[in-house]
């Protein structure tokens, strides 16, 4: 099924990266890329969310790309909200904070879609 990459709003504060059944970490790589070169030219900070809810699972290569996605983080990138309810998928994205720690700094688990947009009205509303 692979990733897809959109504009969550039309402020373009927040950006959402879908994971759909089976991907790989090249897929995940290029969509991290166009994440990359979407934020880098705004004057403002935009928020990730990472919906994995329909994810079948992180690859088990994917530590192999943390180092590129650490050098893939946008100055103006904010909160990353990750929406991943696999247990497993979750050791592993533990694991690449070691590695990219960059890349997982602002990053915090939620539940839910409406969570994200909560965190980031909160965010919002302490700026």
């Amino acid at each position: 099924m692979g990733i897809k990459v959109h504009w969550e709003n039309q402020e373009r504060t927040i950006i959402r990266q879908v994971l759909k059944g089976r991907w790989t970490v090249e897929e995940y790589l290029h969509s991290a890329e166009k994440i990359y070169k979407l934020l880098n030219g705004l004057p403002h900070i935009v928020h990730l969310i990472i919906d994995a809810r329909e994810s079948d699972g992180i690859p088990a290569n994917f530590l192999s790309i943390a180092r590129q996605l650490d050098q893939l983080v946008a100055n103006n990138q904010g909160l990353v909200l990750a929406i991943i309810p696999d247990p497993h998928s979750r050791t592993i994205v533990q694991a690449a904070r070691r590695i990219a720690p960059k890349a997982t700094r602002d990053l915090h688990y939620v539940d839910h879609l409406s969570d994200a947009y909560q965190m980031i009205d909160r965010l919002a509303e302490t700026v």
